[in-house]
């Protein structure tokens, strides 16, 4: 079963086991796991750096959706750290979720990537005193890279990718 925010699933776990016992008395209700409910307010002060950070690397605003069904301790930034919580699924609409034919197109994957790099330049930005050491003497701007430009490392333990 899937709980909402506020829900205590020891205590929804015991209604069902009452109303079981009430409608079915021999059947048998087993738990086999059970986390709190978790969800983050659209209007919080992550959404907009979120959706700009999106639209910088898509060209369009991202369709913004309050609450998406799954189950994840989200509660653990939610409840026990106080600190909000957004999901970005990345997706294509055929991807057959835990499915035997689950999969992910290939130009999603990069854009994500992309948008994680948009997202995490946003949020570098709203720390103060940090500083990205670029090596192109202008602390706290990103060098600009050209597209292709990776070789592959020779020696060692075979190849590694790097940026040039």
């Amino acid at each position: 079963m899937r709980l909402v925010g506020g829900q205590d699933p020891a205590r929804v776990l015991a209604a069902i086991e009452t109303h079981i016992a009430k409608v079915a008395p021999d059947a048998e209700v087993t738990a086999e796991m059970g986390m709190p409910a978790s969800r983050t307010p659209l209007d919080n002060q992550f959404t907009p750096l979120l959706a700009d950070a999106i639209a910088a690397v898509t060209g369009e605003s991202p369709l913004l959706v309050p609450a998406l069904g799954g189950t994840l301790p989200d509660y653990v930034w939610t409840s026990i750290l106080e600190a909000a919580s957004l999901g970005l699924p990345m997706a294509n609409i055929d991807e057959a979720n835990h499915g035997p034919n689950e999969n992910l197109e290939v130009d999603r994957y990069l854009t994500g990537i992309a948008i994680s790099m948009s997202v995490l330049r946003a949020l570098a930005a709203l720390l103060p005193g940090l500083r990205h050491d670029s090596g192109d003497g202008r602390p706290g701007r990103p060098r600009a890279r050209r597209r292709g430009a990776i070789r592959r490392c020779q020696g060692g333990q075979g190849g590694t990718a790097t940026g040039a």
